[in-house]
């Protein structure tokens, strides 16, 4: 999808299941495992290659070290 294109299945799919594992890796793979209530569509965003990153989860955030690992871990390592 290029700016202005409607986006295909194949795509919107890869999206969403790119969006689903983040999600799953912000519940299971972090410890303590991170549980937000801020997922929506204008939390998401994509790069040029249409990979998501998850932005703006509610976090809570008991360290500013704490923070920067979720932070790292919620942008950078969707897949």
């Amino acid at each position: 999808g290029r700016q202005g294109d409607m986006l295909r299945w194949p795509e919107r799919v890869g999206i969403a299941m790119g969006i689903a594992r983040g999600v799953k890796f912000l519940h299971t793979g972090v410890v303590p495992g991170v549980f937000g209530n801020d997922l929506k569509a204008e939390n998401i965003l994509l790069d040029h290659n249409l990979t998501p990153k998850i932005s703006k989860y509610n976090l809570p955030m008991p360290s500013k070290s704490m923070a920067v690992k979720v932070m790292h871990n919620a942008i950078y390592h969707v897949r």
